[in-house]
């Protein structure tokens, strides 16, 4: 008998201590408001426990005393409170089991139950229109004697997460910035019961007038950068389109010069227009004809260059190459006289 004795107590030492370590390693659950841990009284919430996804059971607890339980196999299990109330309401957590191995608990999350006093009112001291730097005081009072305050600001999923809970009914934000903007509200309640609040106040909007000196000389420097930017483009446009129109002007010009060249050489009979130079085999210099001039061309064919006009005993010289009249070439065939 003392035997098995003994192989029951190892069997059990070893499988508690094989739970134990097993039980270590298991990550750690999270717990979730949907939509959020502010819940008004007699309306419906879902907590949302995000476990390992071989687990089997998951549990959900308020403080040793368990709420829901939940059997599946699945990385998540979702518990639906169909009534917020002051039972429900507290410092939640869940667990969850994979076979005997049991997780630890996830992180308490404190979900409060609204709507149980009247609202109170807040205002801003000494504006909502706070300039950059500056200070401002958010003041949250109520006719009825309560001793906590708490200042929500409104803004995101998770945004009532964010609250300042005092004793004094005044918060005061230094130094105001950017990240203050927002919606603000206020809830009071009564020391002895944490999570039972008030209705919210109005919503206050607090903004944030003017830009710090830093933030300015930026802007005014990136503006005064796409201005010069803006200047240099239109520069180089100009500048494109007067060389575009140069060329336009000379193209112009040289193709008006060889229209008119064109224009004489149709307009002289003794040229046609055709071609400026006439072939001719034989050609007879008449009797007030003159040559004046002789060229050879590169393939021995020789030109002569004729010049209409008459001599007479004034003449005393006549350019070679008259500037107004036309000019004609013609090569001349040369036969020897016998």
């Amino acid at each position: 008998m003392a035997p098995t004795v003994t192989a029951l107590l190892c069997f059990g030492l070893c499988l508690g201590q094989g739970i134990r370590a097993l039980a270590e390693s298991l990550p750690r659950p999270t717990l979730h408001a949907d939509p959020g841990p502010l819940v008004p009284k007699e309306t419906p919430v879902t907590l949302r426990c995000r476990g390992h996804p071989e687990a089997t059971w998951y549990r959900l607890m308020k403080g040793i005393t368990k709420i829901q339980g939940y059997q599946g196999i699945g990385a998540e299990a979702q518990f639906i409170i169909s009534s917020m109330s002051k039972d429900t309401a507290g410092h939640l957590h869940c667990l969850y089991w994979i076979g005997y191995a049991l997780s630890e608990p996830s992180e308490p999350l404190e979900v409060v139950a609204t709507g149980y006093y009247s609202p109170p009112q807040l205002s801003a001291e000494p504006s909502q229109h706070v300039a950059w730097g500056h200070n401002v005081t958010l003041r949250c009072r109520s006719p009825w004697a309560y001793n906590r305050f708490v200042l929500y600001r409104e803004g995101g999923a998770n945004s009532s997460q964010w609250g300042v809970r005092q004793s004094q009914s005044d918060f005061l934000i230094p130094a105001v910035a950017a990240h203050h903007e927002g919606n603000y509200s206020c809830f009071v309640f009564h020391s002895q019961h944490p999570h039972t609040w008030s209705l919210p106040s109005a919503p206050l909007e607090l903004r944030v007038t003017g830009l710090p000196r830093l933030q300015t000389g930026i802007w005014l420097g990136i503006s005064a950068l796409l201005i010069l930017f803006f200047l240099l483009f239109l520069l180089f446009l100009l500048l494109r389109y007067h060389r575009k129109h140069q060329a336009r002007q000379w193209t112009g010009g040289k193709e008006a010069g060889v229209e008119e060249s064109l224009r004489r050489y149709s307009q002289d009979e003794d040229v046609p227009p055709e071609s400026p130079y006439a072939t001719m085999e034989n050609i007879q210099i008449e009797e007030h004809g003159q040559v004046n001039t002789q060229v050879e061309d590169p393939q021995e064919v020789t030109y002569a260059h004729l010049i209409h006009h008459t001599p007479n005993q004034d003449l005393e010289y006549i350019s070679p190459f008259p500037s107004e009249e036309s000019t004609l070439y013609a090569p001349l065939a040369i036969q020897e006289v016998s």
